[in-house]
């Protein structure tokens, strides 16, 4: 398997390839238009076009690094900036054809054609920062709320501990397996509500929260130390035991109904 180019290399060949599309734009452009018609329009249209290369080409090399290091905007608001470059290039040097023509050359004719492509240019730099300004706006708020997720999931592997230690109990002693099923019922139901828990941009950071969040984790450590002694419990214990557990998941249950209404309200 071929191993990716570095980016330093990729950077140099960008480098050499912007130089390239320079020399023959200055090349098409003094073959093009003859001498006596190498006037102020001239310049102005030769210099848009470059700068728009250099702008193609220096998107690229963002790209590039951005790609490597793992930049905050996504790879597809990348591509459809660099396709407004595509059209932004073609546009300019269309419009930097038709001010050189010797007809309009150095007229308020040409002057008019750069003037709208100057125009153009500023609604397109001005777009393009408001998609990357927006995707990493929304990147931000997706990975806070990720977080957010994982922060209260994590007691997800606890709970699904507590639910194999009530059902090995009801394999291990027969006589209260119904009763063992019933209380891995609701843990499994507990389960649920942690893996669909609501989380909200609008809430994060929030310190009413926070305790919530706190409260349902130090009830479900509770639980968890309440399944770790059904191991060694007696066969009169479990009845009891399940009870409790039973309570404790029905008051985890309470806890998390009442996060998600201060979530929704």
């Amino acid at each position: 398997m071929a191993q990716p180019r570095p980016v330093a290399a990729t950077l140099l060949w960008l480098c050499v390839l912007f130089f390239l599309a320079a020399a023959v734009t200055a090349a098409a452009f003094f073959v093009f238009v003859a001498g006596p018609d190498r006037g102020m329009t001239f310049c102005w249209a030769m210099s848009l076009v470059i700068g728009a290369e250099f702008v193609f080409f220096a998107h690229l090399a963002h790209s590039k690094v951005a790609e490597a290091r793992g930049g905050e905007v996504s790879t597809a608001t990348r591509f459809q900036v660099q396709g407004m470059i595509v059209l932004w290039l073609v546009a300019t040097i269309v419009a930097a054809s038709l001010s050189v023509d010797p007809e309009r050359a150095d007229t308020i004719k040409a002057d008019k054609i750069l003037v709208i492509d100057l125009i153009l240019t500023f609604f397109f730099f001005a777009f393009a920062y408001f998609m990357y300004s927006k995707d990493i706006e929304v990147g931000r708020a997706t990975r806070a709320l990720a977080a957010e997720r994982s922060r209260v999931q994590i007691s997800v592997p606890d709970i699904e501990q507590v639910i194999r230690a009530v059902a090995d109990l009801g394999r291990r002693l027969p006589e209260h397996a119904v009763a063992a099923d019933q209380a891995g019922k609701k843990v499994d139901t507990v389960r649920s509500a942690l893996e669909g828990a609501i989380v909200s941009e609008r809430a994060l950071g929030e310190d009413a929260l926070r305790q919530m969040d706190a409260q349902i984790q130090q009830q479900i450590d509770q639980l968890a130390g309440l399944a770790r002694g059904l191991a060694q419990a007696a066969s009169d214990q479990v009845p009891q035991a399940l009870r409790g557990i039973g309570e404790q998941a029905e008051a985890i249950l309470t806890s998390a109904r009442r996060r998600e209404r201060a979530l929704m309200s």
